[in-house]
């Protein structure tokens, strides 16, 4: 549930109309990892594109892996 809700975040903080608390809160999260010149928004934007997103995405994969592997042993699994 913490996964979706992070893929969340980081989709709305992409959004032209994106909450600036939300994009102060992701910038403050990398502080020093951008441009000190950068705004809170662009630097907020680049945590959510550059950061949440491609960590998601190996989350999403590991978890599916999981789930794949699971079903495939309760199926090759008899009960005798």
């Amino acid at each position: 549930m913490f996964g979706l809700t992070l893929a969340l975040v980081a989709r709305q903080a992409q959004q032209p109309e994106a909450d600036p608390q939300v994009l102060a809160a992701l910038s403050s999260a990398m502080d020093g990892r951008y441009p000190r010149d950068w705004s809170e928004e662009e630097r907020g934007r680049a945590v959510a594109q550059e950061v949440l997103e491609p960590r998601l995405s190996i989350l999403l994969l590991t978890s599916a892996a999981s789930s794949l592997r699971g079903s495939k042993e309760r199926f090759y699994t008899t009960d005798t």
